[in-house]
């Protein structure tokens, strides 16, 4: 009986394994890559959602500080992306800029990023119900959020 004394693989089992190892690295790869593109679209959408809270508690803040005297609105119905609000004085500009897409706020000649990933934001005023609407898209989907404030 004559003994084989050749150790090694074979050629179509090198194939094989390498094939195989391939496969999985790549099953590996897609589910890093798509667990971090998740990620970083559930921190967006955090973020505007953030960004947006903060949005409309600024706004209800002022409208709530004011006394008797009310609040005035100044809104240009041709420009339904800007409203300026002033109580008591002071006055806040809200603006939605599209090139940068962000809500911005402007107080005391500081103007400041309210919102990012903004798709678009829509301002518009029913001055008989003294109504102030407000309808903000985000950049990441197609969903709308809308929001009503009444003015005293």
């Amino acid at each position: 009986m004559k003994k084989n004394s050749k150790k090694g693989f074979t050629l179509i089992e090198l194939v094989i394994t390498i094939g195989l190892f391939s496969v999985v690295g790549v099953l590996c790869a897609s589910l890093i890559f798509t667990g971090i593109t998740s990620s970083r679209k559930n921190a967006e959408k955090s973020a505007f959602q953030i960004g947006v809270n903060k949005f409309i508690a600024i706004v209800n803040n002022h409208i709530l500080s004011v006394g008797d005297g009310g609040t005035q609105i100044t809104f240009n119905e041709a420009d339904t992306t800007e409203v300026t609000l002033v109580a008591n004085g002071i006055a806040e500009t809200y603006k939605f800029k599209q090139d940068t897409k962000q809500l911005l706020l402007t107080k005391d000649s500081v103007t400041s990023i309210v919102a990012p990933s903004v798709k678009d934001a829509i301002f518009t005023y029913d001055a008989d119900r003294k109504v102030l609407n407000i309808k903000i898209q985000s950049d990441l989907d197609d969903g709308w959020l809308e929001t009503s404030f009444y003015l005293r």
